[in-house]
C-alpha cells in the first residue's frame, strides 16, 4: 500500500488476526456461539424475574 493513499486508512483489528485473514466461515462459528450464550443468559435471567 503506498503512503497517503488512504488518509485516515486503519486496518480493523479483531482479537490478534487482522480482519481479511479470518475466514468467514469461522466468523460466522463465533457470532452463533456468542448469540447462543447470550440467549442462555436471557432465558435463565427472565426465569429469575418470573
Amino acid at each position: 500500500m503506498e503512503p497517503g493513499l488512504y488518509k485516515n486508512h486503519i486496518e480493523p483489528y479483531f482479537g490478534n488476526q487482522f480482519i481479511n485473514k479470518i475466514v468467514v466461515a469461522d466468523l460466522q462459528k463465533w457470532a452463533d456461539k456468542t448469540a447462543i450464550e447470550n440467549d442462555k443468559k436471557t432465558k435463565k435471567q427472565l426465569e429469575f424475574f418470573s
